[in-house]
């Protein structure tokens, strides 16, 4: 798809035929945790246009217990061009905590 960019050049938005999305990619791999004491049995990847088996894996690994979450995250961030975010799981705008927690896991 198309990327757009906001002025300050930040990667905003992607456009992929009738569909408009945000240029971050969801990662609620840090939220596995509290989705098992919510219930959530099920939890969806979406297919990615590359590294599909690795993100697979790192999920399956820390669903399994043989990852921890935080680490999963970090491989997960080197894995997605543009970054990933997680704001509204958190009721927040997505690009702005996800920056702030990008931040985080590469301070370690």
């Amino acid at each position: 798809g198309l990327t757009l960019s906001a002025q300050d050049d930040t990667r905003f938005l992607a456009l992929n035929g009738i569909q408009t999305q945000s240029a971050q990619t969801c990662n609620l791999i840090a939220e596995l945790e509290r989705m098992r004491e919510l219930g959530v049995d099920v939890v969806r990847i979406s297919p990615q246009s590359r590294h599909s088996d690795r993100i697979i894996d790192i999920f399956h690994r820390c669903i399994a217990g043989r990852m921890e979450p935080e680490e999963g995250s970090r491989h997960l961030e080197r894995l997605m061009p543009v970054g990933s975010c997680n704001g509204y799981w958190h009721g927040e705008a997505g690009m702005q905590v996800a920056q702030a927690q990008v931040r985080e896991l590469s301070a370690e």
